[in-house]
């Protein structure tokens, strides 16, 4: 199968989407301007830096643009935190400063208000920023941008639902990359973030859980292509999948010994003391702090019933919730954006959508931010109605 787009031909080329709704024919253009600047700068030999999010639908994107800028200049990087930090930026500028026209691109994650301050200073050092992402965006941050793909863009009326590794696989195929493998691409980034436009592909739900396994090992210096080839190579992947699956059951069994499950007002409320369930090493290790969260969640939760889960670490807190929960009003961005306004000295950083977000907190306040989240989601569930 032929991976390599054509980027000698204009971009006159309009791909099937694979969903065709209001959202996306008002993104399009904006997608057609993101596909035409990565065949550009593969075409003119410019120098890019792909930086993609560290789970399944960051994964996804990453090898969605990979195949979009063969033959371009490129690293195809990820980033293991949900903010592009500082310390990446000078990483990063300093294997391009002196060349002219580079290109980075973030893709599922950069336009939260934490990522600012790293991009203000690409911006001064003169770098086009590109960044494709589905978590609403701080206008802060979008300002500092050259181009912003999302579908929470002003007279988008997009969602999360919009996974980036989705956007990106469109952008890839209008810049001449195939379109079956685009697809696939595409069909794993929707399970991996549990869009509602996600199918019950059996195949693509086990790629997903794979990419969620991998993320775990960091950095490889040729992601893309690695990436690439493992998805097309089953008894490869099949082998992966077998270990991340045994990782998931350790944590089912355990998780109704420690976890605590309560009610408030027919909303089931779950608490994950995260550190007696995770990987106990320092190293990113999967499942991963927010991945057994999510896992322990899903493994006590009523089926068709209102539930949150709070997952609470040393360094981290996270939430899910329930599309009965999401549907009823329940927020847990909106949360935490109160949490760090209310707690500036114990978070450190915190974001996601309605139904996945997490904060990053520091070690003393552990206690004091868990106490506060479980008031809050409590209250929601006090007033919310039946």
């Amino acid at each position: 199968m032929a991976l390599i787009g054509d980027f000698a031909k204009e971009l006159a080329h309009t791909p099937k989407m694979l969903v065709d709704d209001e959202v996306m024919q008002r993104m399009l253009p904006s997608m057609q301007e993101a596909a035409k600047k990565l065949s550009d700068a593969a075409k003119k030999g410019r120098s890019v830096l792909v930086r993609f999010h560290c789970d399944a639908d960051g994964i996804t994107s990453g090898v969605a643009l990979y195949n979009a800028l063969r033959g371009a200049r490129m690293s195809i990087v990820q980033n293991n935190s949900a903010v592009y930090e500082v310390k990446e930026a000078v990483r990063d500028l300093s294997g391009v400063l002196g060349q002219q026209n580079a290109l980075f691109v973030l893709a599922d994650f950069g336009a939260n208000e934490e990522s600012a301050e790293a991009l203000s200073l690409l911006k001064a050092a003169g770098i086009e920023i590109l960044v494709i992402d589905h978590h609403p965006p701080a206008q802060k941050t979008v300002a500092l941008l050259s181009h912003f793909v999302s579908p929470h863009k002003d007279g988008m009326n997009g969602t999360s639902d919009y996974a980036a590794g989705f956007l990106c696989a469109h952008i890839a195929k209008i810049a001449g990359a195939n379109e079956e493998f685009m697809d696939e691409l595409a069909g794993i980034s929707l399970i991996g973030d549990k869009s509602k436009f996600a199918s019950t592909n059996e195949e693509f739900v086990k790629k997903a859980l794979v990419l969620d396994y991998l993320s775990s090992f960091g950095n490889f210096p040729n992601a893309g292509e690695f990436y690439t080839k493992m998805l097309l190579k089953k008894e490869l992947w099949m082998e992966f999948y077998t270990k991340a699956q045994e990782k998931i059951d350790e944590v089912r069994k355990q998780a109704a010994a420690v976890c605590k499950k309560s009610e408030e007002n027919g909303i089931g409320i779950i608490v994950v003391p995260l550190e007696k369930l995770a990987p106990t090493s320092e190293k990113f290790e999967f499942p991963s702090k927010g991945k057994v969260c999510g896992i322990a969640f899903e493994a006590l939760r009523d089926e068709g019933k209102a539930f949150v889960g709070i997952g609470h670490s040393k360094k981290t807190v996270n939430f899910r919730a329930s599309r009965e929960a999401t549907s009823k009003g329940f927020s847990a961005r909106k949360i935490i954006g109160e949490l760090k306004l209310e707690l500036p000295n114990c978070i450190e950083a915190g974001g996601g959508h309605d139904a996945a977000a997490s904060m990053r907190i520091r070690e003393e306040c552990e206690g004091i931010v868990l106490e506060a989240a479980l008031k809050k989601t409590k209250e929601w569930a006090a007033g919310a109605k039946n």
